[in-house]
């Protein structure tokens, strides 16, 4: 059975930086983490060109950029090693993005990830349709353009993990 170990996750608006650094403690039955990343800018948003822990390369499950100006990542890594760990998402920054978001959660006894879907658009509830197994995990990111009174939420069955808001220019 799959569970949950640790989550977090960091924040910059209204940057230049080409890094953004997470602080997780990842226990000692962990065998995968997951990165989401977004960007946001009204111009061209930066994508992620890699994410790292402890020196090591996280491999890319897939990314979307929206018409909006938003572009989402999703990076994975098999068997980190245990304790209190750095991992590192950096950015390409044409324009220096209104913000910049990464999030983070290790699992215990989960496989490699094998499937990526992805779905673009504006919409006020943004949803996409997942075909899974039994036992399977499913995972997202959303990256948005929202104004500071907007929330968004997971729906049943969801749980959501990680919340990352960098609301900037309203």
């Amino acid at each position: 059975m799959v569970s949950i170990d640790a989550a977090a996750s960091s924040v910059a608006t209204e940057v230049n930086d080409t890094s953004l650094d997470i602080s997780i403690t990842i226990g000692a039955t962990a065998n995968l983490v997951i990165v989401g990343t977004s960007t946001r800018n009204d111009t061209a948003p930066g994508t992620t060109t890699s994410v790292t822990i402890g020196g090591n390369n996280f491999t890319l499950l897939g990314e979307v950029t929206n018409a909006n100006g938003t572009y989402s990542s999703l990076w994975y890594y098999l068997n980190p090693s245990t304790g209190a760990q750095t991992i590192t998402a950096n950015f390409s920054n044409p324009a220096g993005d209104d913000y910049v978001t990464a999030g983070a959660v290790s699992f215990i006894g989960a496989g490699t990830p094998e499937n990526f879907a992805s779905a673009t658009g504006t919409s006020a509830a943004p949803s996409i349709t997942i075909t899974s197994a039994t036992g399977s995990i499913v995972i997202d990111t959303v990256g948005c353009s929202v104004a500071p009174t907007d929330t968004i939420s997971a729906d049943s069955p969801q749980t959501q993990q990680v919340r990352t808001a960098a609301l900037t220019g309203y």
